[in-house]
C-alpha cells in the first residue's frame, strides 16, 4: 500500500506541533501527483518549525521504500530564513531504499537547516545512470540563508553515488556557508 499521504499528513502535523515522534513498520512512498514541497523536487515535505520547542523524528526499525519519478529526492526538510534562534531538527535511524526508482536526485534533501542532525541511517541504492549529476544519500543545500551546526553521524550507506553533497539552489539568495558541518563515522560500501 502506498504510503506517501500517509507520511506526508504526519510530517505536516509535525511541522506545526514540532515535539518527538516516532514511526516503525514498512512504506511505500512515491512522488504524489501534487507534492507539498513547494519546489516540486521532493515527495516527503516539511517545513521545519521555528519555536523554542525541538523536533526529534525517530525512524529506528522503519523501512522507507522509494518508488518515485526520476529527478526526485524522497524527503525535503527544510527551514527558510535566517534567524538567531533555530530550532534543532533532529532525523534519526531508518532505512531508505532508492533501488527501485529510476535516476532518482537522492534520499534527502537538507535545505537551510541549522543546528539540525541526522543520526543512524541506512541509506541504500541511491543510484543514477542518465544526467550530469550523481544520485545523493544527503544533500545539504542553502536556499534563501545557510546551513551551518549540522551534524550527519552514524550512517550506513549502500550502493550510493554519492554519500554527502554540499550545494547552493539554483537562483537561490543564501550564502555558500555550511561553517561546522560535521560528517561521519559513516559505513560505505558499493
Amino acid at each position: 500500500t502506498d504510503a506517501t499521504e500517509a507520511a506526508q499528513l504526519w510530517l505536516t502535523r509535525m511541522a506545526v506541533s514540532g515535539g518527538r515522534a516516532k514511526a516503525s513498520g514498512t512504506y511505500r512512498i512515491s512522488m504524489p501527483a501534487s507534492p507539498s514541497d513547494p519546489d516540486g523536487v521532493a515527495a516527503l515535505y516539511m517545513a521545519v518549525p521555528k519555536s523554542t520547542r525541538p523536533t526529534h523524528i525517530d525512524l529506528t526499525g522503519s523501512r522507507w521504500n522509494y518508488y518515485g519519478d526520476p529527478d526526485t529526492y524522497m524527503f525535503r526538510f527544510f527551514q527558510s530564513g535566517n534567524q538567531a534562534f533555530w530550532t534543532a531538527l533532529v532525523v534519526e535511524g531508518g532505512y531508505f531504499d532508492g533501488s527501485n526508482t529510476t535516476d532518482p536526485l537522492g534520499a534527502i534533501l537538507w535545505d537551510d537547516m541549522g543546528q539540525s542532525q541526522t543520526e543512524g541511517m541506512h541509506l541504500h541504492g541511491w543510484q543514477r545512470e542518465a544526467g550530469d549529476e550523481n544520485a545523493v544519500a544527503i544533500e545539504q543545500r542553502n536556499v534563501d540563508s545557510w546551513s551551518e551546526n549540522c551534524k550527519h553521524r552514524n550512517h550506513i550507506i549502500t550502493n550510493c553515488d554519492a554519500i554527502w553533497r554540499s550545494s547552493l539552489a539554483s537562483g537561490g539568495s543564501g550564502t555558500f556557508s555550511m561553517a561546522r558541518t560535521e560528517l561521519g563515522p559513516f559505513f560505505c560500501s558499493g
